[in-house]
């Protein structure tokens, strides 16, 4: 009997980027907005570019994980 549950979900990451034109072309991008930073009393002008990407978490039940392959895939 299989016994896996699949849920979708979605990871958003948000990174401070200098060059807008490289990421601005991906699929991901949800968001972009200008932002002035200040490193090391230097101001820097860039992007705050959010992405979205997404996974997909299983549940594995405990007898699949004691008696099936994937204990020989499971690196714990």
């Amino acid at each position: 009997m299989e016994n896996k549950i699949e849920k979708g979900t979605t990871r958003r990451n948000t990174f401070f980027y200098t060059n807008k034109d490289r990421f601005s072309q991906m699929e991901e991008v949800v968001e972009i907005a200008p932002k002035e930073i200040t490193v090391f009393g230097q101001k820097i002008s860039g992007w705050l570019i959010t992405t979205e990407v997404s996974t997909i978490d299983k549940y594995i039940s405990i007898d699949e994980s004691l008696n099936g392959d994937i204990v020989f895939h499971d690196p714990e």
